[in-house]
């Protein structure tokens, strides 16, 4: 591989997925998406700075099984990486690389 095609930053990144069933059965279940990634020197593997990004969305309480919870699942994911990549896209520190 030569100069050209090393990658200038290297990203790291965690989804996790939380579900709250809320209090009684008949709460809408939340879904919380928490993306966290890491950019770090891909030479050194130095860190260079964190970043996070959030996503929720609701989902039926009454599930028939847990494909059902694949929707909200998706849309939470989904959001929690719109958040975290609109940050990334956003910092201007990243302008100098």
């Amino acid at each position: 591989m030569n100069d050209e095609e090393k990658a200038d930053v290297a990203l790291t990144l965690r989804v996790f997925i939380y579900i709250d069933s809320g209090l009684e059965f008949k709460f809408n279940h939340t879904y919380v998406a928490r993306t966290d990634a890491v950019l770090s020197d891909p030479q050194s593997g130095r860190t260079m700075t964190h970043y996070s990004g959030l996503g929720k969305a609701i989902g039926p309480v009454s599930r028939g099984s847990q494909e059902d919870d694949r929707p909200p699942i998706n849309r939470a994911v989904q959001a929690a990486l719109n958040d975290l990549f609109g940050k990334i896209e956003s910092d201007a520190r990243l302008a100098s690389l």
